[in-house]
């Protein structure tokens, strides 16, 4: 029961991401994803207890699901932590090349008969057991590959991350990781429910569910989950103000690419005078078209994106606090800010903490 509850809660999740407003990438992958968690404890719920059998169209095809979560797990998180990338993202097809082959080598079962597809299947051990053990190896370093390349991208921009988001791309990859562990350890249980499912698939099956429900809990009390820009910085509702602006959303994609590129590699935004006009001539745009951007694109205002990236460089910077080289106001000087008073209130906006307590957490032995 559980397995069914987990489905449907995937699919309810996929539904109310695919209802949000201006969804970016890593929204889309993330309902992708959930869709493809919801049809396959569907399926293997079906199989498990017989009711595929009467719908023999439908064999097979949960097979290759298992090898899609680890590469939409890895690319949703890559979306999140990494900007927009068109030379990296054209190639992230490569990441479906196993479960695509995968469908391609069960063609022929495909076209068997319904009769020939049933007989098959309730024999399989008979003739399956060298392709069913390769596909448990390849699952599981599947799974595992893609959490050591998640993890990666995790341990490069940690300390970028505020901690709200912190928490929740944290168990999206520790969560993965422990439940292909489960699968590991359980595959190796002998003991039957009943003739035709194993313990250790309920089991298993039950711990995704598990984990798509905890999914559910966090991203319902996390809204920001299914964007890439919490909803609560944006204060604009910009279309009468942009209703005859003639920016296409190609050129604001082309304008936000370079924005970001030229902060990171100038950081305009430690100037604490910034103004938008001087960011606009730096990128040879339009400074209404770069405000636009700014507002719609990436649903902040323009000093709400600068201070971002003024509190991301403190973050990133805070260790310079422990060894003593700054104090906390001299780094938020260096950063961009010019008054204490407001480095503190931007600060417990965005980080959802004051600076020390922030700088307790992040160094509990200091």
């Amino acid at each position: 029961m559980l397995i069914i509850i987990g489905a449907f809660i995937a699919l309810f999740l996929a539904s109310l991401a695919l209802m949000k407003p201006d969804k970016d990438r890593s929204s889309y992958l993330l309902i992708i994803w959930l869709i493809i968690f919801g049809v396959h404890m569907g399926l293997s719920y079906s199989l498990f207890y017989g009711y595929t059998y009467n719908i023999p169209f439908l064999l097979g095809w949960n097979l290759p699901m298992p090898l899609l979560h680890g590469p939409l797990m890895y690319l949703y998180i890559q979306s999140i932590l990494e900007k927009p990338s068109i030379r990296r993202d054209k190639y992230s097809f490569f990441h479906f090349l196993l479960p695509l082959g995968l469908n391609i080598y069960q063609i022929p079962f495909f076209l068997l008969s319904s009769e020939d597809k049933l007989s098959f299947y309730l024999y399989q051990e008979q003739h399956t057991g060298i392709y069913s053990r390769i596909l448990y190896i390849l699952i599981l370093l599947s799974g595992f590959s893609y959490t050591f390349l998640a993890l990666l991208l995790w341990r490069k921009h940690n300390k970028r991350l505020v901690s709200k988001r912190k928490n929740w791309i944290r168990f999206v990859i520790y969560g993965f990781g422990i439940l292909w562990m489960a699968i590991l350890m359980i595959n190796e249980v002998p003991s039957q429910t009943n003739e035709n499912t194993p313990l250790w698939d309920i089991i298993v099956y039950g711990s995704v569910a598990f984990y798509v429900i905890i999914l559910a809990f966090l991203g319902i009390s996390m809204t920001s989950i299914f964007s890439s820009i919490p909803k609560e910085t944006s204060t604009y509702n910009t279309q009468p103000l942009y209703k005859k602006s003639t920016l296409t959303p190609e050129q604001a994609r082309s304008i936000a690419t370079n924005l970001q590129s030229s902060m990171e590699r100038n950081k305009f935004y430690l100037q604490s005078d910034l103004k938008l006009p001087y960011v606009a001539e730096q990128l040879n745009v339009q400074a209404n078209h770069l405000s636009q951007t700014i507002n719609e694109y990436l649903k902040l205002s323009f000093n709400e994106y600068i201070n971002t990236l003024r509190i991301t460089e403190f973050i990133n910077n805070i260790h310079r606090i422990a060894s003593g080289e700054h104090n906390i106001i001299t780094l938020a000087y260096e950063c961009g800010f010019n008054s204490k008073s407001s480095f503190n209130s931007v600060f417990k906006r965005i980080a959802g903490d004051t600076p020390k307590a922030f700088i307790n957490k992040s160094n509990p032995e200091g």
